[in-house]
């Protein structure tokens, strides 16, 4: 009986011993899992929120194709545009990130009346660098995020039509695990034309498993007083998907659709990132 009693006795503490093991492998597991999760989500909010740790680095290049046609009084002006674009961001602090982002592009228009061509040209050049600074604000059911960026004139005239612009403003993001939601509010402003504007962004995004996130949303400025040739209305539907492909790879491709006529109808991109 005694040798029955220690025998049991044993068995239930290596039982425990061994609930504890599962416990903390179960455990480690979830953690492990966050975190890729976590790294598909910043790759699929880059841009609109923190997304690097202090002293770390991502850069990126990607390339936009975009179409516009516009018919007025008979005439249709027919614009394809090839943007490539490069990015580099890096973590200055805790909740902290800078940003920088410069665009090249390749576009063409042609112009028609009926079945006759009146023009047909391409043409080429940098467009202006945008700098972008992002801070985490410590809230606890969501993530807010504030931001302020600014272009630099110096890009071909053609691609800086409208000299330095501002944008000031606040995103907010929450995971409700397998979906996320975020949207947010800026003032934008045209200093060369002394025009202001408000940028408003919508979305809701999913993790399909720990390297993968669908999502969709809008996007736009209003001018409620543009000057002449300007957009009054920039509105667009876009479709975004992001793979992590690795730990420090990961590739973003979107679809965008205008919902206005000052908006291109379509424009499709790919961007990929590298993370260190």
């Amino acid at each position: 009986m005694k040798n029955k009693l220690i025998a049991v006795c044993a068995l239930l503490i290596a039982t425990s011993a061994f609930a504890k093991d599962v416990v903390k492998t179960d455990n480690t597991k979830e953690i492990a899992m966050d975190q890729k999760l976590s790294r598909v989500y910043d790759l699929y909010r880059k841009g609109d929120a923190v997304s690097l740790n202090s002293k770390e680095t991502m850069v990126g290049v990607g390339i936009k194709y975009s179409i516009n046609d516009k018919n007025t009084l008979g005439l249709r002006e027919s614009t394809r545009a090839l943007t490539t674009q490069a990015f580099a961001s890096r973590g200055i602090g805790h909740g902290m990130e800078i940003s920088v982002s410069a665009p090249y592009t390749v576009q063409s228009q042609n112009l028609t009346s009926g079945n006759e061509v009146l023009g047909n040209k391409t043409f080429s050049g940098f467009g202006d660098p945008t700098v972008r600074l992002m801070g985490t604000l410590p809230t606890k059911d969501f993530t807010t995020t504030l931001f302020a960026s600014t272009t630099i004139p110096v890009g071909d005239t053609m691609f800086s039509p409208y000299g330095m612009h501002t944008s000031f403003g606040v995103n907010l993001n929450k995971v409700l695990r397998p979906a996320f939601v975020s949207g947010g509010l800026s003032w934008e402003r045209d200093w060369k034309s002394g025009t202001n504007g408000v940028g408003y962004n919508a979305g809701v995004g999913f993790f399909l498993n720990h390297s993968l996130s669908v999502g969709g949303g809008i996007n736009g400025i209003l001018m409620p007083n543009p000057e002449n040739g300007r957009a009054r209305d920039l509105a667009s539907f876009g479709l975004k998907i992001a793979y992590q492909t690795t730990p420090n790879f990961g590739v973003v491709a979107s679809t965008n659709f205008g919902l206005t006529a000052d908006t291109p109808p379509v424009a499709v991109g790919i961007t990929a990132y590298w993370r260190f």
